[in-house]
């Protein structure tokens, strides 16, 4: 008897369940086709009628508050701009990113309503509304500049560059709302595909370095300015910040290895610190994220420049060394010759851990004066 009526109760949930698949499967059909038509505000009412139908399923939910800004010039999704501020903060805390079938295939969708979400920032700007500005930010970011990176729009860099100059322009007349400004700012910088390039910005981040050279270190520093030396170059000084970066990147490249792809090479960071994510490749199309590094991690403002070695095992000194004198350009960044004969090095930073090694170049001189050696 248990068994018939257990039977029957699982026969049931899958009948159950079958329905609601096909009713579900029915309500994407029709969102899809509302999506081609591209009438945003048929999209927002059908996402709206499917979301009260299936309130458990955050992709209705999510089509319908991206509709809110893909369909910007219509009047009716205007006023909840304009008015109902509440119902798009409580909203925008159920967006998701994974309803592929949702995003991928409607492209057209998805730019509509990242153009004119940084409108919508833009209004909240006018209306001195700096509350909201970091809110409605702030979960912009997560949805399309999350850890899996799957979705990255340019507005996302004007977005950044706004909160960076309403910051700027709040620093004397309002320093909370400017430091809440800037902290939001620095927490986005590290999740778009967008960095700012300005050096500058990053001494506006709160930084905590602790660091000291190796003996390795020291020794390889000491090799490479024996052989400027033995080249009529001048010493270059052990910069203490530059140190801190080659080091950093040396431990990434350790764990950045299983997970690197073929084409990236050893400049590439990961997404496992407060720096911007890169996949450098041999064309020197990310050089900007090599570039802005220091700045990112120090207070060393200037760009920088870095040659890498990897060993198979514990990398040596002499052995780094030897492997760049072997290296064209890499010999060239060190001796100052070639594309690098003008360059004034004021700053070298060595880093050496398990299989890696780096040095890092800057012209302009460390602030951080004092080196410590490890014990």
């Amino acid at each position: 008897m248990r068994f018939l009526f257990l039977t029957i109760v699982i026969c049931f949930s899958l009948s159950v369940y079958s329905q609601t698949q096909e009713e579900l499967t029915k309500g994407r059909a029709k969102l899809d086709k509302a999506l081609a038509t591209k009438d945003w505000a048929k999209v927002f009412k059908t996402s709206g009628k499917l979301t009260a139908k299936y309130p458990n399923f955050s992709e209705f939910r999510t089509i319908r508050f991206l509709s809110c800004f893909a369909g910007y010039k219509h009047k009716k999704l205007q006023k909840i701009w304009a008015k109902d501020i509440g119902w798009l903060r409580e909203e925008v805390q159920s967006i998701e990113v994974s309803h592929d079938w949702a995003t991928r295939s409607h492209s057209s969708f998805l730019s509509a309503a990242s153009r004119n979400y940084f409108k919508f920032i833009e209004s909240l700007q006018s209306k001195k509304d700096f509350d909201n500005i970091c809110y409605f930010s702030k979960f912009w970011y997560s949805y399309y500049d999350g850890s899996e990176k799957k979705f990255t729009f340019k507005s996302s860099d004007k977005l950044q560059t706004l909160i960076f100059d309403q910051a700027i322009a709040l620093e004397k007349s309002d320093a909370a709302s400017s430091k809440n400004l800037f902290n939001l700012m620095f927490k986005l910088y590290f999740k778009t595909k967008y960095p700012l390039n300005y050096p500058e910005i990053h001494l506006k981040r709160e930084k905590n370095i602790t660091h000291c050279i190796s003996k390795a270190e020291l020794q390889l520093y000491d090799l490479v300015m024996a052989y400027r030396k033995a080249n009529d170059l001048p010493e270059i000084p052990l910069s203490f910040s530059l140190s801190y970066v080659a080091h950093k990147h040396c431990e990434d490249q350790g764990k950045y290895d299983e997970e690197i792809e073929e084409k990236c090479n050893l400049h590439s960071w990961s997404d496992d610190g407060p720096w911007t994510e890169c996949c450098y490749t041999s064309d020197h199309a990310a050089a900007k994220f090599m570039w802005i590094k220091p700045a990112e991690l120090t207070y060393y403002v200037s760009r920088g420049y870095e040659i890498s070695h990897s060993a198979s095992y514990n990398v040596r000194p002499e052995s780094a060394l030897k492997s760049w004198q072997g290296s064209k350009p890499h010999n060239e960044v060190i001796i100052n010759q070639g594309i690098w004969a003008d360059n004034d090095w004021q700053a070298i930073g060595i880093g050496i851990d398990g299989n890696y090694a780096n040095i890092w170049f800057g012209m302009k001189k460390d602030n951080v004066i004092k080196v410590k050696i490890c014990e």
